[in-house]
């Protein structure tokens, strides 16, 4: 992950679940280590206006967000 970049993070509760909870548009701005290693990804959540502090775990969700596929599909 890159601070600056806008992710997508979505995900289900369960296998068998057909509901997508997670965050449209977020975008990176710093990474906090813990004992020399990742601990929490803080990200600005682009659409509600506020920070969003997510663990690695859930970070593992969050898919980086090309515009410029974007832009010409």
């Amino acid at each position: 992950m890159q601070v600056g970049s806008l992710y997508s993070c979505k995900w289900t509760t369960s296998p068998y679940s057909t509901i997508e909870r997670g965050w449209d548009m977020l975008m990176l701005i710093r990474v906090d280590y813990i004992d020399d290693e990742v601990g929490r990804y803080v990200f600005y959540d682009v659409i509600q206006g506020v920070k969003r502090s997510i663990s690695r775990n859930l970070a593992r969700h969050c898919k980086e967000i090309n515009l410029e596929e974007q832009c010409t599909q």
